[in-house]
């Protein structure tokens, strides 16, 4: 004679493995960094083209440097404001 009991257990070896305690967080807190990681990478290239341009300008090559130099300020300017608003979301994560 079986009862409720029995019916209603779990195979731990068949089912699907249950999350550890705070695993989502810290995979949302993974994913915040790396995205994180993605625009300071981006600011960086932009800015350090943006000097090897400079440089290529002063020893008076053809490319001008000031529409490069627009660009990169405009780029690190968002990589900045993304960067601020990720790291707000990733404190928000770590506090629960």
């Amino acid at each position: 004679m079986k009862t409720a009991d029995s019916d209603n257990k779990r195979n731990p070896l068949k089912d699907k493995p249950l999350r550890l305690p705070g695993q989502s967080d810290a995979d949302k807190i993974r994913n915040l960094e790396f995205e994180i990681a993605l625009y300071i990478g981006i600011g960086l290239f932009f800015g350090l083209f943006a000097i090897y341009i400079w440089l290529i300008w002063i020893s008076h090559s053809f490319p001008h440097p000031l529409v490069w130099s627009c660009l990169a300020l405009i780029v690190i300017a968002f990589c900045y404001y993304k960067i601020r608003r990720l790291f707000v979301e990733k404190r928000k994560w770590e506090l629960g």
